[in-house]
């Protein structure tokens, strides 16, 4: 049976209602993962350029699924089988959308404190308020690893919403080659198609859920920085020198 012509475009959010439908046969396979390797810089590199985990089961081609599924399937079976294919298809689309909502509230939240921070920095090290010059330079420190954390963090959560991918979906030509079916046979077709483009779609959502996990982690990096920052406030306050 032919398979649907390919179409190759480059889409944005996943929750946009205007990206065209996409097919292709074929799994691409030079995506780049993460390193299995543990050690400094290799945590290093997570952090900085998260890349999705390789998948435990074996991707694999439209080509490949076809020939797994039997030709000859009782309806009942091709309805549970697309059922399960329908499932996985929403479950990959979830996913990636749960990673950008979650990523808005993160990008959201790091203008927020970017913005506050930058505000009271002329507080700490102006030196009318904070007269020794050590103390300043401990401040400074830390307020710059305070908003380089933020920065990354904003960064990598506009990575999940902005990074652009084919996302691919069912096109109208299939669904009405299909109207020309029998119900068992449409049904596996379809059940077919949903999986490969499953399969397809894992690389999406997992890169997007990457995204936001290093995100989170250098946003909760600010806000050790931040609780540090205020105890160091704390102890200037209870034990620096009085400003003449």
């Amino acid at each position: 049976m032919p398979t649907p012509k390919a179409t190759r475009v480059s889409v944005g959010p996943i929750g946009s209602e205007n990206q065209p439908a996409v097919a292709q046969n074929s799994i691409d396979r030079r995506r780049p993962y993460s390193d299995s390797r543990r050690g400094v810089l290799a945590s290093l590199a997570a952090l900085l350029v998260p890349l999705p985990d390789r998948p435990g089961w074996q991707m694999t081609s439209r080509f490949e699924i076809e020939s797994a599924v039997p030709t000859e399937l009782e309806e009942a079976q091709a309805q549970v089988l697309l059922s399960e294919a329908e499932a996985l298809y929403a479950s990959q689309r979830e996913r990636a959308q749960g990673a950008e909502s979650r990523a808005t509230t993160l990008q959201g939240a790091v203008g927020v404190a970017a913005g506050l921070i930058l505000a009271g920095a002329n507080f700490v090290l102006d030196p009318a308020r904070v007269a020794d010059r050590i103390w300043r330079v401990v401040f400074a420190g830390c307020l710059a690893a305070l908003l380089m954390c933020l920065v990354l963090s904003g960064w990598l959560a506009t990575n999940a919403n902005l990074k652009f991918f084919t996302w691919l979906r069912p096109k109208p030509a299939p669904i009405l080659r299909r109207a020309c079916q029998d119900v068992a046979q449409a049904d596996r077709e379809r059940a077919i198609d949903l999986i490969a483009y499953a399969n397809a779609n894992y690389y999406v959502a997992a890169f997007k859920v990457a995204q936001l996990r290093a995100a989170a982690r250098w946003f909760r990096g600010a806000l050790s920085l931040l609780g540090l920052l205020a105890l160091l406030l704390a102890a200037y306050v209870s034990f620096g020198p009085v400003p003449k």
